[in-house]
This record gives C-alpha cells, structure tokens and sequence, in this order.
C-alpha cells in the first residue's frame, strides 16, 4: 500500500462522512448538556455546603468491646446506656476523662460541638438544678444524681452524660465512635459506614459520586450509538473501496495495516465530531437556559466547564473515541479475513434468500428494498432512545407529586433556598383555620453509610395530610425517639420496624438515634424519606418553634384579612360540661403585643347566649376576664371567644367521676373514695359499692370502704339517682399504696403566648402516712417532687406549662399532662395550643408562599426549573437517535443502492421509490420498536434492582405506564421515519447511472 493511498483514505471524506462527524457531533453534545446540566447543582451548593466541610462520623455499635476493636487510636469511644424514665427510653453518655471537651473542627459559629464534661458522680441532663431521680434499666431500677447541662452538646438535651464507669454501673448497651473526617480529600471522605454530622458537605458530595455513576451510565449508552454510527458507516466506506482494498492486498499490505487504517480513519471521524460535539455541547446548554429565562421560567441553573466538569468529561471523550476506533475495525474485518481474490463485494443474502430466511413470517412482513439486517441496529438504538424516556419519565414522576397546584410551600420571605428558611412552626395555625391543611416541616440531609437521604422533621400526622402517605405497618411516632420510614428509604438503607439508626445534622454538630417504629406508602420521592418528630429535628437543626417551612395542601392562603390588633385573646377556660340553668364562669385571658395601650370589647357566646367585656391592658400587659354564662336546654354546645372555641356538654345533672380514686389496694385496706363531677366539684349523699359492702359520702363527697380481704379485681360503683360511675381497682398483696391524683390544665385552649398551669391536686386514700415520689410529665418538662401525706389528706400542686428558660413555645396542636409515680400514670388531662389573631398579620409580612413543595421549591431554586433540564436532554436524545437510525438506514439503502437505482431506471418514480421505502421502514420499525421497548424496561428494571438508579437517596423506578409507553412507541416511530428520510431523499435525486 503506498503513502498516497493513506492520506486520501484518512483525510478525503464524502459527504456521508461529514454527516457522520455530525452525528457523532449530536451524540457528544448530549453527553456534554447532560454532564454540565446535572453538574450545575454543584456549582448551586458549593456556597452553602461549602462552610460545613469539616466533619465527623459517629458509628454506633452494640458492645464496647467491638466499638474498641475497629477504632483508630485518634478515634474517641464513648460507651451508652440505655434507661427508661416514665414510659421513655433515654441515652446515657460515657465522656472518657481523656476526651476533648471541645472539637473545634467541626464548631460552627452557632453551636460548638462539645462533648459536656460529666460529673465526679451521677450524670447531666437536662434539668433547671440538681435533683435525684429514678431511672429503669434491664437488671432494675437505679437512683442517680442528675446536674444541669451547661453549655452546648454535641447530644440532645434529653440525654445524659456521665463518666465511663457509671455507664458500666447502670449496664452498657453499646457504644459510640466519633471519628475526624477532615484529613481526607474527595470521595475518599464518604465513609462506608457511621452517620456524618455536620452532613451537608458530605451528603452533596455524596449525591454527586451517585450523579457521576448515572452519567457513567448515559456515556456507555451513548458508546453503543457511537458503535452503531461508526460501524455502519465503516461498512459503506469498505463497500465503496473494496477494488482498492482488494489491490492493496495484492500489492503487499497486511490485513493489519488495512484494520489499522480503517480504524485510524474512524478515529479521526470519531474525535473531530467529539470536537464539535463538546462546542455545540456548551452552546446549547447555555441556549437551552436562556431560552427558558427568556420565556420567564425561574432558573438558577448556571451550566458552566469547570474543572470538576472537565474531570468528568475527557474520560467520556476518550471512551468514545476508543469505541470509534473498534467500530472502523470491526466494519473493516470481513475485507481483510479473505483472500485477497475473494474481495468483489460484501456479500450480503439477495431478496429472495431474505424472504426465505423470514419464511416464518407472513408475506406482509417482507421488505422490498431495505434488510431485516437493519432491525438489531435500529432496534438498538431506539432501546437507548426507549431508555432515556423512561427514565425521564420516572424522574418526572417521582417529582410531580412535589408540584401539584393543589400544594404549596410557605417559607421565610427572601430566603435562597428552604433548607435557610426560618419561620415560626405557629404559622401553621393560620392556614388550619382557613380550611387549608398544613404541615411545619424541616429537612435534614443524611448521610449514612455512605448513602445520603433526607429525614424530614414532621408531625406525621400532618405529614399525611399534604403528602397522601398512608402507613402500611407498625404505628406512628410517639417519642422523640422513634421514626417511621418510606418503603423505598428503607429499600435503599436496607432497615425495616424494629432497627434503629443514628442521624447527624446538617449544617450542626449534633447526633441523635431513633427507633424505626412504623412504614409508609407516599408518592414519588416523598417515599424515599425518613419522618422524624420535630422535637427530634429540632435537636438536629433549628431551634424549638421554628421550622423551615409550612407544607400546604388544599388551597391558596389568604392573608388580606389579617388583623392588625395589637390586643389578643391568648386563653380560654371553661368547665367541660355544665348544668342547666346554672351559671359556669368563662375565663379570657388577653396580652397586649402593641406599644400602647388599648381597648377592646371581648364576647363570649353559647347556645345564642352571651356576654361581654371591656379590656384596656397596657403595652405588653397580661390580665383575665372572667364572664358568667348560662344554657337553659341540655346538649353539646360550642363556647367561642373570638377566635377561639371550645366544646362544653351540658346536662340536666352533671355526671359523677371517680378521676381521684387509685386503682390498687392491699387486701383489707380502708380506702377513701372522692365523688366529684367532671368540674371538680364534690358529690354529697353518693353510694358507693365494692364487693358488697357500700358507704354513702359526706357533705365533702368523700366515702371510706374496705377492700376486700381476697386479691383481685374489682369494681367500684358509685350512684346518686339516676347517675351512674364505675371504676376498677386491683386488690393484690403487693400494691405499694398509691395516691389518687387529679389534674386540670388552665386555660386548656390557649395561644402560643399564653401560659397554662396545670393545678394538680393529690389524694392519700389511706390510713397510714405516704411519701411518694410524684412526676407531672408535660409537654415541655417534667417536673419531680417527694410528697408526704397524713391519712386521708390532700395537696395541691401548681406547675406552669412553660419551658424553663420561656423561650421555648408549643406548636399548635394537642397536649397531654400525665402525673406518674412508681410507673404508673394517676391521672391525665388535656390542652390545645391554637392559632392566635395576630399571626396573620404576621405570616403576611414575613413570609411567602409558592405552589408545590418543599423539595420542589428546593428542585427549582438550587437546579432551576427541572423541566429544562427534562426537555434539553429529550430534545438532545431525539436529535441524536435520529442521527443514529439514520446511520443504519442509510447503509441498508446504500447496500441496495443498485436495486434503487433499477427501479428509477425501469420508470418508478421519485414518490414509488420512497413510498416503498417507507414501507419497509415501517414493517423493520414496529419490530425495532417492540423489541426496543422491551430491552430498554429489562434494562432499567435491572439497573433498579442493582441499585444504580438511586439519586441523593432518591430511588427511581421505571414507569411503564400506558401515556409513557404510547409516547415511546410514538416517538420511536416518529424518528425512524425522519431517518429514513433523511438517508433516502438524496439517493432518490442523484442519477441513476452513477450508482
């Protein structure tokens, strides 16, 4: 082979060349749009997770000894306990006297992570001063001395610290194992295993490992495009030069150098249209952007190339300049792997062999010019196309339920993105009362064991509500402490009911650990979520009463009626049920938030009754009113209080209630039995009965009976006329003589400015002085005192509701006051926390509120709106399917190139030529687009099950649902037509004769 034989070979290309550089050009351009679109988040978050790069992972493990045995000597080991206390599991910490009580590295400016210097004895919490309390453990209860916590904690305030030895006193349960992730560089920084915290650093750079392994997928796809392109291509280049090929051969050249040429030739073609593909690449993207701004879509995408890109991207330009290469020779083998006297032709079967060969077929399916030969190309390349929908499709899918216009988000006004929102939880209480659901929530990227997901601080209940998640199994949280997962999460995680996982938060040192409690079923990417209690999220994340935004569902709020009084009805209090034709006195409890004093008239209303009154507070005075009101028929009627309500059952006769009387005895005891009605007030003249044996209460209703001298159960039956009460009491030899309690929470309809009080008051029912130790467990504390009672005596007990520090405030919602000694609960009582007046003018001014949510106000403010990105990369693989198809098509036409030109030569028109074409095009697409469908849904069900379509925790399921597949099939069927076209239209216009 001489010199001046290379060089027009590698150098000289037709027309069909440049077409493919072209197509080349398109396939790389959707490789580089995909890449800097997708990479573009990086550049969104750089900024924000930036500052909490330093971290550090917290593993947990069941023994110590383990814990020890896979820590590094920098590593701090810090052995738990866990105890229970009133129903509660709660943590025990052992800080070694050797640890450091500061990690500076991993501090940020609001909180330092601090590992709290436990005491000589007992252990911290969080308690207001020193106290002793009684905790359970398995071998027992333990009594410990418990100081307050001063300063931060990298641990929730529930928690307690204390030395290593007293964690082995109370029974070790596992360990933790805090290890520095500073000194490593890149992925090496994403540990296997342990939770990270703060994780917002590492879990976008973790999210981002996952987007390089799908990009890593998009490249091999389009390697097979490339394959089939260059192959194609190839084949009508050796077809054309097979007389040159065959006196080369002659002449002296090598089957190698004629396999090294062709795939050099294709190299070159290869490279040159990934040059002009990395060009169009940018320009288009950009473009695509642009135009998306220009028709006011809201973006914050910035694709630019920058060095993460470029690491990204030259590894692809070179993998698909190499399958360029193999293509050419693989194209060119059949001309060298002959002699070189057998090189007339590629043979290929005639029409009449053809049809043999699809003898199983009808006569139908036979194609007149073009090759069945073309279906596996086409079939290919419509497969990759079919892919690429599909998991467009999916990612569609698992967003949509984020945008539904039925939703919304409301967040902080001018906040950048939700995650740097902060809004008070309260707001939620001003869309409830305008019919709209409403659920405060904030999110806490995880990252554990490597793989990130997202915990969302929620009430569940809520969360249900704007989500429409239902639970499948287990039970929903009732602690802090437990969680329930997303089916898919907990897929991915590989955790199920009954395991419990450590969290860390996201921009602050701090670590917890939940129990999985509970499933549920949500849609789209809602299903890939952990729900904690916001309790727990505030532990994580913000500070109590702030959430980062409020989740809308059912309408668009109104805000034009806010009220802009600065006087406020913070609480109200009624007695639950009331006589007929007797007073009951209504308590209003009113704030003035303003700067001055003012006046307002305050109605209270019943049953078309009502009464009011004046109030003149000054500037930031708290007072209470107090109104008499009287129903004359018996029933269920509502009390409201300006916006506030409550229910009161009115009746003829109040019913009788045993609340006070304890429910277990020794046999024989004299026990007393308080009668009063549900409003506390006291029953004269009432029979009580156990056993047989009655008493009749005093003028303070209260009766004296014997227990029986026989354990067991029993019951306790209380009349005064036609009233009625039951209560029952165990009898057995053990009972440790328990008080009665009784508890009523003031005002039990309040706003988050008031202050209730719950007025306990305790009973000893028996003939013996008792001291007991008495815990009135509320919503915001607990608080423990020894009681000691003479015989048949009572006290009373106030405690504020309050957190101790008042800074903490309730979030609206239903409260629970227990009063608990020796385990068991002696009495409850209820309160709400509602929405007060003043927060709609509020919300109005600080916050705003956007359609879809939290994460899909998130999708659009760090990667823009996604369906820019969704359209740019399905135009992008339409254009490059074309380009391949066209490919394929246009060297089964060039192969019967001949038969074309006979049939124009014997009188068959243009429109004849092509319209038999297309014919074939048809009977070879609908096979192709079968058999691309088909591998395309076993390719992504494939993917799925290896876990390869997992996003930022995010699962991807491939959607085959009937709208999907008719747009696949449609579209296939569109771009095959366009191909072919494309190829054929320019052979139906040359002359014949030189074919």
């Amino acid at each position: 082979m001489t010199r001046t034989y290379r060089q027009p070979l590698l150098t000289r290309w037709s027309r069909r060349d440049r077409l493919t550089v072209l197509v080349v050009a398109v396939i790389v351009a959707f490789l580089v749009g995909t890449t800097l679109l997708l990479l573009s988040v990086g550049t969104e978050t750089e900024a924000v997770s930036n500052k909490f790069s330093d971290s550090m992972t917290v593993t947990q493990y069941d023994s110590v000894a383990t814990a020890r045995s896979n820590a590094n000597r920098s590593d701090i080991v810090l052995p738990t306990a866990t105890v229970t206390r009133n129903g509660i599991e709660h943590q025990i910490v052992g800080i070694p006297p050797d640890s450091p009580t500061v990690l500076s590295d991993y501090s940020v400016e609001w909180r330092t992570a601090r590992l709290p210097p436990p005491p000589d004895t007992g252990i911290k919490g969080g308690v207001e001063r020193p106290t002793t309390r009684r905790f359970e453990t398995d071998e027992g209860s333990v009594r410990l001395r418990v100081s307050p916590y001063t300063g931060d904690s990298v641990f929730p305030r529930s928690w307690y610290v204390g030395t290593p030895s007293t964690v082995r006193e109370v029974g070790t349960s596992g360990a933790f194992v805090v290890e520095a992730n500073a000194g490593d560089n890149g992925f090496a920084r994403l540990r296997t295993d342990g939770t990270v915290t703060p994780s917002l650093f590492l879990y976008f750079l973790a999210g981002v490992r996952e987007v390089l392994r799908v990009l890593s997928g998009v490249t091999i796809l389009a390697a097979v495009l490339v394959l089939v392109v260059l192959y194609n291509v190839t084949r009508m280049s050796v077809r054309d030069r097979m007389t040159t090929i065959r006196v080369v051969r002659t002449t002296g050249a090598t089957p190698r150098q004629i396999l090294g040429l062709f795939g050099l030739r294709a190299g070159l073609l290869t490279a040159t249209g990934v040059l002009l593909g990395y060009a169009g690449g940018v320009v288009f993207t950009r473009l695509a952007v642009n135009v998306a701004i220009y028709a006011g879509v809201s973006l914050s995408l910035s694709p630019q190339v920058t060095t993460t890109s470029l690491v990204v991207l030259l590894p692809m330009f070179g993998s698909v300049v190499a399958v360029g290469f193999f293509a050419g020779l693989l194209a060119a083998w059949p001309a060298v792997s002959g002699e070189p006297a057998s090189l007339t032709g590629l043979k290929t079967p005639s029409g009449s062999q053809q049809t043999s060969r699809l003898g199983l077929l009808p006569n139908r399916a036979s194609t007149t010019l073009l090759r069945w030969r073309a279906l596996i190309p086409t079939a290919t390349t419509l497969a990759v196309f079919a892919l690429i929908v599909l998991l467009s499709g999916s990612l569609a899918t698992a967003l949509t339920p984020l945008a539904s216009p039925s939703s919304g988000t409301v967040t902080e006004s001018g906040a950048p993105y939700p995650m740097a929102s902060r809004i008070d939880a309260e707001y939620a209480s001003v869309l409830r009362s305008q019919g709209i659901e409403a659920s405060p929530e904030i999110l806490v990227p995880q990252l554990h064991d490597g793989q990130p997901y997202l915990a969302r601080g929620a009430n569940f209940s809520s969360f249900t509500t704007v989500s429409d998640a239902r639970l499948v199994s287990g039970h929903a949280p009732r602690t802090k402490y437990e969680a329930v997962i997303g089916h898919d999460l907990a897929t991915t995680l590989g955790i199920d009911i009954g395991d419990s996982i450590t969290l860390g938060g996201a921009s602050s040192p701090t670590v917890t650990r939940v129990h999985i409690v509970g499933t549920f079923d949500a849609p789209g990417v809602l299903d890939d979520q952990l729900v904690v209690p916001l309790p727990t999220a505030h532990d994580l994340s913000t500070a109590p009463g702030t959430v980062q935004f409020i989740r809308t569902d059912g309408g668009t709020p109104d805000f034009s009626g806010a009220d802009d009084g600065a006087i406020t009805v913070t609480g109200v209090s009624a007695p639950p049920t009331a006589e007929v034709g007797k007073p009951f006195t209504v308590t209003m409890n009113v704030q003035n938030f303003g700067q001055e004093t003012g006046e307002r008239r305050i109605t209270a209303r019943i049953g078309g009754e009502s009464e009011s009154v004046t109030v003149s507070p000054a500037p930031g005075e708290r007072s209470s009113r107090r109104v008499n009101l009287t129903v004359q028929n018996p029933g269920n009627y509502t009390l409201r209080v300006g916006s506030r309500e409550k229910r009161i059952a009115v009746y003829r006769q109040p019913p009788l209630s045993l609340d006070a009387v304890p429910n277990r005895g020794q046999p024989g005891e004299r026990m007393l039995v308080p009668v009063l009605t549900p409003n506390g007030e006291q029953v004269s003249g009432a029979t009580v009965e156990i056993a047989g044996t009655t008493a009749t209460t005093n003028e303070r209703g209260v009766a004296t009976v014997p227990l029986p001298n026989r354990t067991g159960n029993y019951t306790i039956r209380t009349t005064k006329g036609a009233r009625t009460v039951s209560s029952h009491v165990v009898v057995s030899e053990d009972a440790l003589h328990p008080f009665g309690a009784r508890v009523r929470v003031t005002p039990d309809t309040a706003s988050m400015y008031a202050r209730p009080t719950a007025e306990v008051v305790l009973v000893n029912p028996w003939g013996r002085t008792q001291t007991r130790t008495i815990s009135i467990v509320t919503p915001g504390k607990t608080v423990t005192k020894n009681v000691t009672l003479p015989p048949y005596r009572t006290e009373s007990v106030s405690v504020s509701l309050s957190s101790d520090t008042g800074k903490e405030r309730l979030a609206p919602g239903d409260y629970t006051v227990r009063i608990v000694s020796g385990g068991d609960v002696l009495a409850t009582d209820q309160f709400s926390i509602v929405g007060d007046e003043r927060l709609f003018s509020t919300v109005a001014q600080n916050s705003e509120y956007a359609q879809g949510s939290g994460i899909g106000h998130a999708v659009r403010s760090v990667f823009g709106d996604l369906r820019t990105l969704l359209v740019s990369m399905a135009v992008l693989a339409g254009i490059t399917t074309v380009g391949s198809t066209a490919a394929t098509f246009a060297q089964s036409v060039h192969a019967r190139r001949r038969t074309v030109a006979i049939h124009r030569a014997t009188g068959a028109t243009r429109r004849q030529v092509l319209r038999r074409v297309l014919a074939d095009v048809w009977r070879i697409s609908v096979v192709s687009i079968l058999i691309g469908i088909t591998a395309a849904i076993l390719i992504g069900i494939f993917l799925e099950r290896m876990g390869l379509l997992t996003v930022f925790g995010v699962q991807l399921s491939i959607s085959v649902s009937a709208q999907i597949l008719a747009t696949v099939a449609i579209g296939s069927f569109l771009l095959a037509n366009i191909s072919a076209l494309v190829v054929t239209i320019p052979f139906l216009f040359a002359d014949p004769a030189d074919r």
